[in-house]
């Protein structure tokens, strides 16, 4: 079965940074406890004017594994708790 990659980039201002972060390890905490997750990466921009600020990374074993976690999380992985503006969409490897 061909994995599939959620890329979630996040609009964090800087009184929302330490909230969002905080939200982070909650909600990857939570996501880690699932087996269909491959790996889950957040990464930070390296330019400070970056709109978006991070980008969380989710590679799952399948769509189904990612719709189970989504529905014991709640229905947005735990996403829609962010203090912030986020963007996911759901990808496939298209080329290498």
């Amino acid at each position: 079965m061909e994995t599939v990659t959620l890329i979630n980039p996040v609009e964090v201002s800087d009184d929302q940074e330490i909230a969002f972060l905080e939200k982070w390890i909650q909600i990857a905490h939570r996501l880690r406890e699932h087996s269909g997750l491959v790996s889950l990466n957040l990464h930070r921009s390296v330019d400070p004017f970056s709109r978006f600020r991070f980008v969380i990374v989710e590679e799952w074993q399948s769509e189904d594994a990612l719709r189970s976690a989504m529905q014991n999380l709640g229905g947005a992985g735990g996403h829609h708790e962010f203090p912030c503006a986020h963007f996911p969409g759901l990808y496939r490897l298209f080329s290498k």
